[in-house]
């Protein structure tokens, strides 16, 4: 069976963006730009990593995090969640909710979406770090 990556983000570039790295690695990627579908998505299967956006509408993705930490399918799915935000209490409070990486938009910056990652030593029990990885821009 063909592994699943989703992507929930309220930006159809990064959706795009994302997909075609899953998809590059032999992953079948499935995206959302309304993050209020997400909920009966994550309900009805397993995934075997997700991305959420860190700011969007309701539920945004420090709440879909909690949901899926909490869910029966994807308890322990990778979570990455993706975000300009910088800020260490955003940090604090995504690791908090169940995310195993932050993914920082390098669009600011550029002028064109894209993706560095970061990496921290999560805090909750279901967490995975990548030590000594390097920082793999998307896109």
């Amino acid at each position: 069976m063909q592994k699943r990556g989703l992507i929930v983000d309220d930006e159809p570039a990064v959706c795009e963006m994302v997909g075609r790295v899953l998809t590059s690695a032999g992953m079948e990627a499935l995206t959302l730009t309304k993050s209020a579908d997400a909920p009966g998505l994550l309900s009805g299967g397993k995934f075997d990593v997700v991305f959420l956006d860190l700011h969007m509408a309701a539920p945004d993705g420090i709440e879909l995090a909690r949901q899926m930490r909490g869910s029966r399918w994807n308890r322990a799915t990778p979570i990455v969640l993706i975000s300009d935000d910088q800020r260490p209490s955003a940090m604090s409070v995504g690791f908090e909710a169940g995310a195993s990486f932050l993914g920082l938009s390098a669009e600011a910056d550029s002028g064109h979406p894209g993706m560095c990652g970061t990496r921290k030593t999560p805090h909750p029990p279901h967490s995975h770090s990548i030590q000594g990885a390097p920082e793999i821009p998307f896109g």
